[in-house]
This record gives C-alpha cells, sequence and structure tokens, in this order.
C-alpha cells in the first residue's frame, strides 16, 4: 500500500528536492564510499554498500566518452543505472529480482516499485554527485494512479536542464541488471508500458534476431 502522503507529494514533487522522498525509508543522500539502497519490497529494510576504486572506474566508464547531447546522456544513464543494480544486487541478495513483480516476495530478493524508485534515485544522485550528468540533475520520483485511472506505481525521475523536461526512469518493469525504461514522464503518467510499445517492441525483435544470426555457426 502507497501511503497518501506521498500520493500527494507527488503532486508537488517538481518543488521538492529528492532527498526528501529517499530520506522517509531513512535513506541518507549517497556518496560513491557509502550508500543505502533497499534490500526488501516497500524498503522495509536497506542495505549500506560501497563501490570499491573498480567499480566506481566502471561507473565512470560508462559515461567515456562525455556525451555530446541529453539525447545520449540519457542512453549512458540507462546503461548506468543496470551496472549500478548488477553491483548492488551482488552484495545485498537482490541480483535475482525479476521483472515487475514476477518473483515471490517472502524471503526472496524481489523488489516492488517503490523499492526500485528509491533505488534507482539513489544511483542517479551518486552519478550527479560523481560529476557524471552533464545535461540533466535528479528530479523527485513520480507517481501515477487513481487520479490516471491506473494501478498506483511510482517512479525514480531525471530532469533535462536546458527544457525542463522530465523522464520517468523506471527500473521496475525489467529484471536486475537490465536497462529501465527511460520516456517523458507525461507519458509515463499515461500509463507507458513497455510490452505495449511498438517501437521498443521492434528493436527487442530486431536485437534478438541479430543475437541468433551472430550464434549461428557456419557449416564446413
Amino acid at each position: 500500500m502507497i501511503p497518501l502522503a506521498l500520493i500527494l507529494a507527488g503532486c508537488a514533487g517538481r518543488n521538492m528536492p529528492p532527498q526528501s522522498y529517499i530520506g522517509r525509508y531513512h535513506i541518507e543522500d549517497p556518496r560513491a564510499d557509502a550508500y543505502r539502497v533497499c534490500s526488501v519490497v516497500n524498503c522495509d529494510e536497506n542495505s549500506r554498500l560501497k563501490l570499491s576504486a573498480a567499480e566506481r572506474q566502471q561507473l565512470h566508464a560508462v559515461f567515456e566518452p562525455a556525451a555530446s547531447d541529453a539525447v545520449q546522456e540519457r542512453q549512458q544513464v540507462g546503461q548506468a543505472v543496470a551496472l549500478l543494480e548488477r553491483i548492488n544486487g551482488a552484495k545485498n541478495n537482490t541480483a535475482g529480482d525479476e521483472a515487475r513483480n514476477h518473483g515471490t516476495f517472502a524471503g526472496s530478493p524481489q523488489l516492488d516499485c517503490i523499492a526500485e524508485t528509491i533505488n534507482t534515485t539513489v544511483a542517479l544522485l551518486l552519478m550527479q554527485r560523481e560529476g557524471l550528468l552533464h545535461f540533466h540533475h535528479t528530479g523527485y520520483p513520480g507517481h501515477r494512479g487513481p487520479l490516471q485511472l491506473l494501478g498506483p506505481h511510482n517512479t525514480a525521475v531525471m530532469v533535462e536542464n536546458e527544457s525542463g523536461q522530465e523522464y520517468a526512469v523506471d527500473s521496475w518493469f525489467f529484471a536486475n541488471g537490465v536497462e529501465p525504461v527511460i520516456v517523458p514522464l507525461a507519458e509515463w503518467r499515461a500509463g507507458y508500458d513497455p510490452d505495449k510499445d511498438p517501437d521498443r517492441l521492434k528493436g527487442s525483435a530486431a536485437a534478438e534476431a541479430n543475437s541468433a544470426q551472430t550464434a549461428i555457426t557456419p557449416a564446413n
């Protein structure tokens, strides 16, 4: 159940720092040498982690060379979120988190949309602190639900500096370590679902076909 206070806060979120959202779950502003991420649903428990020198280097490598525009930077952010999920998952038993809510919750590595929203917000704040974001900054998480005639759902948000355009960065749709959905927040609030996105499905099908073709060993 999502607290009413968080739903109402989401309406005024543009004027609130993302740290105020994660702070409700006892998650502080992250640093590479000390940060917390959720390890169970609803973020009822969290794990205190840190990036090793090698892991920090991996994160920075995602942004090399530096993006030339906001579109390219959003692609890098997606890759970095996936990388941090893999790093964190190996340390706090969430590597087995399945797409959406497909996994069983009790005593499992499954995370719900609240935990995913917090963890992705932590990842964005970490990138920001590391000086990796030049065209965006971390926004206050977004919410959709009864007001949009949809089931309740949350997402992390980043904001394009020049235009002020907000983008949902939603890692809940996919399993641990898979790049998140990054779409305009207004589109996400209207009910965006990657399984109903013809462009994404077309891209996925092409990628699978290319992978299958690459895997074929020519006959002698």
